[in-house]
């Protein structure tokens, strides 16, 4: 009878060594749960954070674009510009040499004898005592 009463103790206890077992085994479950919600959680976190640290670099990088873009084209302006000046300066330059050589030219011929140079000369004199 002894034995039985043991056998029967050893039973219980086994039981409640199961049922402890079990509760320890549920609770790691929940903890598993946790920590996997919690993982999921931090994961969704850092995604979140990575699609706006993209999303941010995207636009910076436009900015910096647009704003290099926007001096290229500035400096062609104003290269076009500078450019543009210098062909009318030596556009005028050139007009005004060949002018002078057309002048010069009409002024030979016109001046070719020694009465004509005086008569030229003495109709400057009188319009410039005129002004």
């Amino acid at each position: 009878m002894v034995a039985l009463a043991e056998r029967e103790k050893s039973i219980e206890e086994a039981l409640l060594a199961a049922e402890k077992a079990r509760e320890a085994m549920e609770q790691l479950k929940l903890g598993n749960e946790e920590l996997i919600n919690q993982a999921k959680d931090d994961r969704d976190k850092i995604l979140k954070e990575a699609r706006t640290l993209r999303e941010k670099m995207i636009v910076e990088a436009k900015d910096k674009a647009q704003v290099a873009a926007d001096a290229i084209v500035e400096n062609a302006r104003e290269r076009i510009e500078s450019e543009k000046k210098a062909a009318l300066v030596e556009i005028k330059n050139t007009i005004a040499t060949y002018s002078i050589d057309i002048a010069e030219k009409i002024l030979r011929e016109e001046l070719k004898d020694r009465k004509s140079q005086t008569e030229y000369a003495e109709k400057l004199l009188k319009e410039a005592s005129l002004n």
